[in-house]
């Protein structure tokens, strides 16, 4: 069993857990901490450049403190004892698939990577704030595997004979070691850094979210890597084409 800060995946104790939590939302917070004690003084209040970074600073450590909770809201519902955590309806895939490029914008040009996505425009049924969800957290993902790459990845998605939904996230950066495959879609599992200088973010329940959403909706997800070739995750889920047709109440 691969190990996760000394531990296996299996025997990661709860106070560990909290421990990540904790030191994940404190880095953060003591940042926009010291930055607001800046802000205290005069001087700092009169430098517009100065000022810009500390609010630009403070803005993306809230994002990071609001991406820990979500993912913990997330996974909860997730994991909850409800029947089904979905709100399903019929939405555009490829319409979400957009909205995902576009909050991922500044980050896809800051690394100077080359996102395409190719989904068809067509309506599928399930809940399309999980399925942002999924395409969110694997993009992010070869986007924070690949700091130092100009990654390219592609994004498509087709129909199958069997009326069953494709979707592929491929990009062609460093890769997945072949001892984390097995693991990269457990809770809290964090593949190693490359660059050790490079610290590790988040507290590892991204793919974790993306594989429990992809399963609440009936369908499986599977991954294969190959370093600076391709690291491919397949997504196949159930297809409902008729369902305005079946749903619609009779005249």
């Amino acid at each position: 069993m691969a190990e996760i800060y000394g531990k296996t995946v299996l025997d990661k104790e709860p106070q560990d857990f909290v421990a990540d939590v904790v030191q994940e939302l404190k880095n953060p917070l003591s940042i926009i901490s010291g930055y607001l004690e800046n802000l205290r003084e005069p001087t700092t209040l009169n430098d517009k450049d100065f000022r810009e970074n500390v609010l630009e600073t403070m803005e993306r450590n809230v994002g990071r403190i609001n991406r820990v909770v979500d993912d913990l809201l997330t996974i909860s519902k997730l994991e909850s004892r409800e029947k089904s955590p979905l709100d399903r309806g019929l939405f555009n895939i490829a319409s979400c698939a957009r909205n995902v490029f576009e909050r991922l914008e500044t980050v896809i040009k800051k690394q100077q990577a080359d996102v395409d996505i190719q989904i068809p425009d067509i309506e599928i049924e399930g809940d399309e704030f999980y399925w942002s969800e999924i395409l969110l957290k694997l993009i992010e993902n070869s986007l924070n595997q690949n700091l130092d790459t100009a990654v390219k990845i592609r994004v498509s998605a087709e129909l199958n004979n069997d009326e069953s939904f494709t979707i592929r996230v491929c990009d062609n950066g460093i890769g997945i070691p072949p001892p984390d495959l097995p693991f990269i879609f457990e809770r809290f599992y964090r593949v190693k850094r490359h660059r050790p200088d490079i610290p590790k973010k988040g507290i590892g329940l991204g793919l974790s979210i993306v594989k429990q959403a992809v399963e609440a909706h009936g369908g499986s997800i599977r991954v294969r890597s190959i370093a600076k070739v391709e690291t491919l995750f397949v997504i196949v889920v159930p297809h409902f084409k008729d369902l305005i047709e079946e749903i619609a109440p009779s005249a």
